[in-house]
């Protein structure tokens, strides 16, 4: 195991953060703080009103191991690695989109071993681009062939769960009786914008639908050029949610629209089950806000000619402004039941390979406690048996280090394990 002070070195402006977090400072409880859960509809609705439980830090995070990197042993090098998670046998599970694998370290971080590789056949991938680990089997997604793979921690292939055609790029998950859950978006396209719902579709054996379930769709991207036409997209306004989802078989499915602070909760059946409620008072999008953004189009107008800057200057003139900000952007439904949920238009976390993400986290019985931050990109960090596995990047050498850290609760009284 390397020491901390060597890790520190590696990690650089990340770990000088978590250093400042480490201190044992109480965290006081906001007295106009409420929570109630009661029964509307059928439905539980938790509400937390008026201010987030705590002041942030709730978490601090301690960095504990590095997976190695040998340039003397060429197949423990990993090429452009994503999320990884860690197993009951102590491994580390390392999604090496690069090299077409998972790479599997021991728990003193040393290479052992990987399986999978490029290709279309079972067993290996073009894009792995997620990955989940759960009851001991790890449930891998191919963007590019549009399916995932449920593979043991040995590599042993179990299934290989294939899509129906209207839910391109789902995350896929097996329920009871042959059943599968498909976490998807719905999108639509008009000439000048995208908008999105979060949604989830539970189908049978025979790819039948049996449960649909979506948001409310949102403006999440608007194009400088049609998609269909030219393929140019570029984000713009960055302070609008995004629809995000996550599944845990133990917890269910929760769904949001990343626009309003609300999540819905769904049970294995796909019924809607709990609505988590934050009834906190939204931020208006400020006239410097439009101005910024008006100014990025503009300049975007004078990089283009012909017929894209037709259509750019278009967009621009049909642009659609909300009038108050989105709250999130991703989610991740840990296996204690916490939910982290990235929070958008965070200027703090510009370098968000240096300082990590800001997250809101909702406890298991739906209680806003307030905010807190990852180590790393959300994209890149699974919180599993109470350790967060994040991949950061070394500003100075532009390497990633997969990195292990060890949660402690920053508050006293809150109930999450150290």
């Amino acid at each position: 195991m390397l020491s901390i002070s060597r890790l520190q070195k590696t990690v650089g402006m990340a770990v000088g953060l978590l250093v400042l977090l480490s201190g044992n400072i109480p965290i006081p409880q906001h007295t106009d703080h409420t929570f109630r859960v009661y029964i509307e509809d059928g439905v539980e609705i938790a509400k937390t009103s008026e201010r987030a439980k705590y002041t942030e830090p709730l978490f601090t995070y301690e960095p504990v191991l590095q997976l190695v990197q040998d340039s003397t042993d060429l197949e423990s090098l990993l090429y452009r690695p994503g999320r990884f998670t860690s197993g009951l046998d102590g491994c580390f599970y390392v999604m090496d989109r690069g090299n077409h694998r998972v790479a599997v370290f021991d728990n003193n971080g040393q290479f052992i071993r990987s399986f999978g590789g490029e290709g279309e056949g079972p067993g290996t991938f073009r894009i792995l681009a997620y990955q989940a680990l759960h009851d001991g089997v790890l449930h891998i997604r191919d963007g590019n062939l549009n399916r995932t793979t449920r593979m043991m921690l040995d590599g042993t292939v179990i299934n290989i769960l294939t899509r129906p055609r209207h839910t391109r790029g789902a995350r896929r998950y097996v329920l009871s009786n042959g059943r599968q859950l498909l976490l998807h978006k719905r999108t639509n396209y008009d000439w000048n914008n995208y908008w999105q719902a979060g949604a989830f579709t539970i189908v049978d054996a025979e790819m039948n639908t049996l449960v649909y379930a979506e948001t409310d769709s949102v403006l999440i991207q608007v194009y400088g050029a049609n998609p269909a036409v030219e393929g140019h997209t570029y984000w713009l306004v960055r302070f609008i949610g995004y629809p995000c989802s996550d599944y845990s078989p133990t917890h269910g499915i929760y769904l949001s629209d990343g626009q309003t602070p609300v999540i819905n909760h769904y049970n294995d059946a796909g019924n809607l089950v709990r609505r988590i409620v934050l009834d906190i008072p939204s931020i208006p999008v400020t006239r410097k806000e439009r101005r910024g953004i008006f100014a990025e189009y503009n300049q975007k107008v004078l990089e283009r000619t012909g017929r894209q800057r037709q259509m750019a200057i278009a967009s621009r003139d049909n642009l659609i402004f909300p009038d108050v900000k989105g709250w999130w952007s991703e989610m991740m439904i840990d296996d204690h039941g916490f939910i982290w949920l990235a929070v958008v238009a965070d200027e703090e976390t510009k370098d968000v390979q240096a300082i990590g993400t800001l997250c809101d986290i909702i406890s298991p019985e739906g209680e806003y406690l307030g905010r807190t931050r990852l180590p790393a990109r959300f994209d890149k960090c699974v919180v599993i048996n109470g350790t967060v596995c994040a991949t950061l990047t070394d500003s100075e050498l532009d390497e990633n280090k997969p990195t292990v850290f060890l949660i402690r609760s920053a508050v006293e009284g809150l109930k999450y394990p150290n």
